[in-house]
């Protein structure tokens, strides 16, 4: 999913939660690279456009089932995820408990 949202070689911060310092980490990213010939880009007029796009972009992942709350941990290391974000309604569907949000 990280590479879908990633220009072809393209370099990202990726903090892991074992290490104090945040390492480089290259994502070779399969979006189409069109740069030159889209609106997004000012039509190539804008010359640092794929080092910002990697900059601004925002990657969340959402977690619906009591299989992907468990493998948080692990999702949270992949670099190029930003964050993870529940799906209360779905992952309490997910474990036979629909709607029942205070259920321990």
């Amino acid at each position: 999913i990280v590479q879908a949202t990633r220009y072809p070689w393209q370099e990202v911060n990726a903090t892991s939660s074992n290490e104090d310092n945040d390492a480089i980490t290259r994502i070779d990213g399969q979006r189409g690279c069109a740069i030159p010939f889209v609106r997004a880009s000012a039509w190539n007029f804008e010359s640092n456009y794929l080092q910002q796009a990697n900059e601004d972009l925002l990657l969340m992942v959402q977690v619906e089932t009591e299989q992907g709350v468990e493998a948080i941990p692990e999702i949270a290391e992949v670099p190029g995820i930003d964050g993870i974000f529940l799906g209360p309604l779905d992952l309490s569907c997910s474990m036979g408990l629909y709607r029942a949000f205070d259920d321990p």
